[in-house]
């Protein structure tokens, strides 16, 4: 079920009243599908701009949630909410682009009230353009958090590897100090060997250390 009511408002002059007839607690049937002028005139829409419905109920409490844009008109949804309170809403769309916002003239939702009050929907502040947009500012943290958490534990990784390469740098280490301390245990310390090859071409292997500075057998 689906009732759909079309209007005209300006964003640059005011215009005779304009009233769209609705029935309180009606909620997911009543749309209002709005053609925006510039005094007068048909009013081209830029891309990036978000429409917003913007009510004040007959009891005070408000209401904005986002429209949608199609073809350069505007859509919006009587939500539960903006029925709620019977009387007469005072509502408006406000198109936002970055830090700018651009309000249409004024119009009516003449909220008639129910013959069988349901008390099912209790008249309050409505903000869901706010809301999703504090949705999308969580995504953005969780998503913040994910990429911490990567790096904290690239970070880890890093730091173990690390620690295993001093590991392995002080098992060398030791295991070079236990084998000069096994040759002193022999009275032995070789520094080399080389190969002798005197004129009768008898080749001899032998065991040679350093001597102030130079090779001694």
């Amino acid at each position: 079920m689906k009732i759909l009511q079309e209007i005209n408002l300006d964003f640059a002059r005011d215009t005779l009243p304009i009233t769209v007839f609705a029935k309180q607690y009606d909620q997911e049937s009543r749309f209002v599908k709005i053609t925006p002028l510039n005094h007068g005139q048909p009013c081209e829409l830029e891309s990036g701009v978000t429409a917003r419905l913007q009510v004040t109920k007959a009891d005070k409490t408000q209401v904005i949630n986002d429209a949608t844009i199609e073809n350069g008109v505007i859509n919006a949804e009587l939500t539960a909410q903006v029925l709620a309170a019977e009387g007469v809403a005072v509502a408006e769309i406000g198109l936002y682009k970055g830090g700018s916002l651009l309000s249409s003239q004024s119009f009516y939702v003449n909220v008639r009230g129910s013959a069988y009050d349901q008390n099912k929907v209790k008249s309050s502040d409505e903000y869901g353009s706010l809301v999703d947009a504090l949705g999308a500012v969580q995504g953005a943290l969780d998503k913040t958090d994910a990429a911490a958490q990567k790096a904290n534990s690239a970070a880890d990784s890093v730091g173990q590897a690390i620690e295993k390469a001093t590991k392995a740098e002080e098992s060398a280490n030791a295991a070079a100090a236990a084998a000069r301390e096994a040759a002193a245990a022999v009275g032995e310390e070789i520094d080399g060997i080389m190969i002798v090859d005197n004129d009768d071409n008898t080749k001899y292997l032998g065991k040679f250390r350093i001597s102030s500075g130079h090779p001694a057998l």
